[in-house]
C-alpha cells in the first residue's frame, strides 16, 4: 500500500483543477482578441471596398466630363513648374534679404522714424487745434471788425446824403443867382434883333402876302440876316419865297393861304433876325 505526503497529496489533487482553470481563462481571452481582430479586419475591408468604389466613380467621372484632361493637366504641369520656379526665387531673394537685414539696423532706423512720425502726428495734432482756435478768434474779430465797418458805411452814406442833398440846394440856389455881366463878345450878338413883316386879310381871300420883300434894302447895309421864318394865323398853308436883288441881296416875302372854319381873319408874319454887321 502506497502512502503519500498529504502536501504533495493537495498539490497533486489541486494542481489540474488550477491548470484547467488558467488554460480556460486564457483560452477565452485569446477567442475574443481574435473576434475583435476579425472584426476589425472586417471594417477596414469594408472601407477599402468603399473608397475603391468611390475613386472607380470619381475617375469615371473625370474621365467623362473632363476629356480634354491631358492637354489641363500639361497646361496645369506648366503653371505648377512655373510656380515652382517663383518660388525658388523667392526663396533666394528672402533668404538674401534675411542676410541684408541680419547684417543692418534697418529695423532699428524703421522704428526710430515710426517714433518721430508718432511725435511729428501729436505735434501736427496740437498745432492744428491751436491753429483751429486762433482761427475762430479771427473769424469772431473780423466779425465784429465788418459790424463796425458796416455801421460806418451807413453813417458816412447817411451823412454824405445829407451833405449832398444841401450841396445840392445851394447849386440851385446859386444857378439861380444873375451873374455878373461880361464884355460883349466879337459878334456882338447882344445887339441881334427880331424884326417882323405883318400881313392881314380875310380868310376867303384866295392868297395872303407880306406887303413888300423883306427886309428892306437899307437894312443890308448895316445888318446881317442870321435866319428867316413864317408864321400864320387864321389859315392853313404858309410858303417862304426868296427874291435875289441885282446887287445879290436876298430878300424874303411869306406866302399864306387856306381857310380855317370860324376865323374871319388870317395873318401873315414875317420873321427875320438880324445882327449888327460891324462889331
Amino acid at each position: 500500500r502506497k502512502r503519500f505526503n498529504p502536501l504533495y497529496d493537495t498539490m497533486i489533487n489541486t494542481s489540474p483543477t488550477i491548470y484547467n482553470k488558467v488554460n480556460t481563462t486564457v483560452k477565452a481571452k485569446q477567442d475574443h482578441t481574435v473576434l475583435t481582430q476579425l472584426r476589425l479586419m472586417k471594417l477596414a475591408i469594408l472601407l477599402l471596398i468603399l473608397i475603391s468604389i468611390a475613386s472607380l466613380f470619381i475617375s469615371v467621372y473625370v474621365v467623362i466630363a473632363f476629356s480634354d484632361g491631358p492637354t489641363k493637366v500639361a497646361s496645369l504641369q506648366k503653371e505648377l513648374q512655373s510656380l515652382k520656379s517663383n518660388y525658388t526665387t523667392m526663396n533666394i531673394k528672402m533668404r538674401i534679404l534675411e542676410s541684408l537685414v541680419a547684417g543692418n539696423k534697418s529695423f532699428e532706423y524703421i522704428n526710430d522714424l515710426d517714433d518721430k512720425l508718432i511725435y511729428f502726428q501729436q505735434q501736427t495734432k496740437e498745432n492744428i487745434s491751436s491753429l483751429n482756435s486762433n482761427l475762430s478768434n479771427t473769424k469772431v474779430t473780423l466779425q465784429q471788425v465788418h459790424d463796425q465797418v458796416s455801421f460806418s458805411y451807413q453813417n458816412l452814406t447817411s451823412i454824405m446824403a445829407s451833405q449832398n442833398s444841401i450841396v445840392q440846394e445851394q447849386l440851385l440856389n446859386i444857378s439861380k443867382m444873375e451873374g455878373p455881366q461880361g464884355p460883349q463878345g466879337v459878334g456882338n450878338l447882344s445887339a441881334c434883333f427880331m424884326k417882323t413883316d405883318t400881313a392881314s386879310s380875310a380868310s376867303d381871300t384866295t392868297r395872303t402876302s407880306t406887303l413888300n420883300p423883306f427886309p428892306p434894302m437899307e437894312d443890308f447895309e448895316k445888318y446881317v440876316v442870321m435866319f428867316v421864318t413864317c408864321s400864320m394865323s387864321g389859315g392853313l398853308y404858309h410858303t417862304l419865297n426868296l427874291t435875289v436883288t441885282d446887287s445879290h441881296r436876298v430878300q424874303y416875302q411869306c406866302m399864306c393861304s387856306g381857310q380855317v372854319s370860324g376865323e374871319s381873319i388870317r395873318k401873315c408874319q414875317l420873321h427875320v433876325w438880324l445882327c449888327p454887321r460891324l462889331s
